[in-house]
């Protein structure tokens, strides 16, 4: 499915700019996002101690109201929790055993490995050793090293840096929920399938879902929250979002 045919009702789950990969399901009646900060009170233990402890005795409190005033901690990334629903349209096509008569191993089945694959990581063979590369993006360090070379006036240094130095590796996943929001640079937390004992012909699900909690990368601040539901209108417009975002 191409963006611009995406229906109120549609999700797609956007993996590496592949179409090969995406994944195509229907929104829940409800899902959740999660933004959350941690916040503290670092004076609230002013008057404790042994002279505030003897007061406390006669019924004495060196407790103040201002003492207990919260500081921010930090923000963290936010979480979506999204079960999304697949379902067999009856068309035939290819399945594990030929062709499918229903179609919902391609509808179904093969969606739903290509989630979970997302919160699993890729074995490579580094020099004899297995080495396990995490899913989702990963940090690259040079850009990272370049942008903070520049941030305090470098400029020429971090030009250095940046043609010198490899870029990350890992997935890109991009999420579309309906007509209203676009969520770039995410990971996958967990994916929990279910499956339905309605079966096909061939004996396979004809409906399932996948409950996935998806994160963001890094914690976004109210401007990029408010980008995330302003969808684009446009394939043009599309493309310059996810291309921003990539720049990160």
């Amino acid at each position: 499915m191409s963006i611009e045919k995406l229906g109120p009702y549609d999700i797609i789950v956007e993996i590496n700019n592949d179409p090969s990969q995406t994944v195509v399901g229907k929104l829940p009646v409800n899902f959740d996002f999660e933004v959350a900060s941690s916040w503290s009170s670092p004076f609230a233990s002013f008057g404790h101690g042994t002279f505030g402890n003897i007061l406390a005795l006669g019924g004495i409190s060196l407790k103040f109201q201002a003492a207990s005033v919260q500081v921010w901690e930090g923000s963290a990334p936010i979480n979506i929790r999204l079960p999304i629903e697949f379902f067999a349209t009856g068309k035939k096509k290819p399945g594990i055993n030929g062709v499918s008569k229903s179609g919902a191993w391609d509808e179904v089945v093969t969606p739903i490995i290509r989630l979970m694959k997302l919160a699993a990581p890729t074995l490579r063979d580094a020099n004899g050793a297995a080495m396990y590369d995490p899913p989702g993006p990963n940090v690259d360090f040079g850009k990272l090293a370049a942008d903070i070379v520049k941030e305090i006036g470098l400029d020429s240094a971090s030009d250095f840096i940046r043609k010198r130095t490899s870029t990350g590796t890992g997935d890109d996943i991009v999420l579309y929920l309906g007509k209203f929001a676009v969520l770039d640079r995410l990971i996958v937390k967990s994916v929990i399938p279910r499956w339905s004992s309605v079966m096909d012909p061939d004996g396979i699900p004809m409906k399932a879902s996948a409950e996935v909690t998806f994160s963001t990368w890094m914690t976004p601040d109210r401007n990029k929250i408010e980008k995330f539901f302003k969808f684009p209108s446009s394939s043009s417009q599309i493309s310059e979002v996810v291309t921003t975002a990539r720049r990160i």
